[in-house]
């Protein structure tokens, strides 16, 4: 696998996740098996804040980018939203 590959997904559910959320406020997933990765990120997200970050990062991008060079046709990457809770999965396929 390619390094750092998954780091975007972790980083994002720690940076934008409301981390006071309880019981559980981020959880990250992780199956590998012989023919391929399953990655989640789940985090819980907090009520939009006065001064919201700028939009425009480059994390997702960059990783969608990486992943269309590395592992053609062999990746899907979903991003589901909601007002509470943001869930990445990262589906890489070895073959």
């Amino acid at each position: 696998m390619a390094p750092l590959l998954l780091l975007p997904l972790a980083e994002n559910a720690f940076k934008h996740g409301d981390l006071a959320a309880r019981p559980t406020a981020v959880r990250l997933e992780l199956e590998a098996t012989a023919a391929g990765l399953r990655f989640v990120a789940h985090n819980c997200v907090a009520a939009a804040p006065a001064d919201p970050l700028p939009a425009g990062g480059l994390g997702l991008a960059n990783l969608r980018r990486r992943l269309a060079l590395l592992y053609p046709g062999r990746h899907t990457l979903a991003v589901q939203a909601s007002p509470t809770e943001h869930t990445v999965t990262l589906h890489l396929r070895w073959a």
